[in-house]
């Protein structure tokens, strides 16, 4: 299980993701946990999270989010923003994927695509 936080400004965008998400992770039978967040409320939960995946128009704060996880090796990415613009759950949940198992702390994981 990959718990997946979506940041954009308000949280209104990443919602409507994370439920293309949601449905792309049932499709495939997983159990992975989506959330979506504006970008104020997720600074205080980055930690809780597997992976960060930021909206494109927040490209600018992707540094500052990345300093604030480093030391648990959290991966924080900026969503394409094609997959973005068409709310394209399951390329974006394959990019999450792909995050989580090239973490080397998640190395011993057992999740398979």
């Amino acid at each position: 299980m990959i718990n997946i936080l979506l940041c954009c400004a308000g949280g209104m965008s990443t919602s409507l993701i994370a439920r293309s998400i949601q449905a792309a992770v049932l499709k495939k039978g997983k159990s992975d946990y989506v959330k979506a967040m504006d970008q104020d409320s997720a600074e205080h939960f980055l930690k809780d999270f597997d992976v960060v995946l930021i909206a494109p128009q927040l490209r600018y704060i992707l540094t500052k989010l990345q300093k604030m996880v480093e030391d648990q090796g959290i991966p924080v990415a900026v969503m394409e923003q094609t997959d973005y613009g068409l709310c394209n759950g399951e390329a974006i949940l394959l990019f999450a994927e792909e995050l989580f198992q090239k973490n080397p702390k998640n190395e011993s994981s057992n999740y398979l695509f």
